[in-house]
């Protein structure tokens, strides 16, 4: 229905939209670990619709929630950059590019803790419709990609 859609496009503008301000190490990711179960819950909801187009909204909305693009704040430095800034502050963009890596690898690990949206993902790979079975296969790739760890250990040089 209409409702289910409306409700699925406001779910992904309230998971994607909201400002990020950086803030004290820990504090973004507590506040979208505790809005990651009701955002699962929607995606999975719509990913079990009957009907396809919600189907297809919810597994684009889960695909753009895993693979957000950082805020400004957490954007990788340029290659030129990398030379001009000094150790100090290239440690520090380091720091705030893996704890984004980590807000969308604790996103993934939801959405693959959440049986009803694996399952709704599986069965779409299966799918008669074409356009389904290609969204399922990038909504796995967004999630399986999204969930692999930051590498913590690469040294800033």
């Amino acid at each position: 229905s209409d409702f289910e859609m409306g409700a699925l496009l406001l779910m992904q503008r309230i998971a994607t939209n909201r400002t990020k301000p950086e803030t004290p190490e820990g504090h973004l990711e507590a506040v979208d670990a505790a809005s990651a179960g009701a955002t699962v819950e929607a995606w999975s909801k719509g990913v079990n619709s009957t009907r396809i187009k919600v189907r297809e909204m919810a597994m684009d909305a889960l695909v753009q929630w895993a693979s957000e693009k950082p805020p400004s704040w957490a954007e990788p430095l340029s290659s030129e950059d990398e030379r001009r800034v000094s150790l100090d502050k290239r440690r520090a963009k380091h720091g705030q590019v893996r704890r984004w890596k980590e807000v969308l690898m604790s996103r993934a690990l939801s959405a693959l803790d959440c049986p009803p949206l694996a399952n709704g993902l599986f069965r779409m790979l299966d799918s008669e419709v074409i356009q389904e079975r290609s969204k399922a296969l990038a909504a796995w790739g967004r999630i399986i990609s999204s969930a692999i760890p930051a590498d913590n250990n690469e040294e800033v040089v």
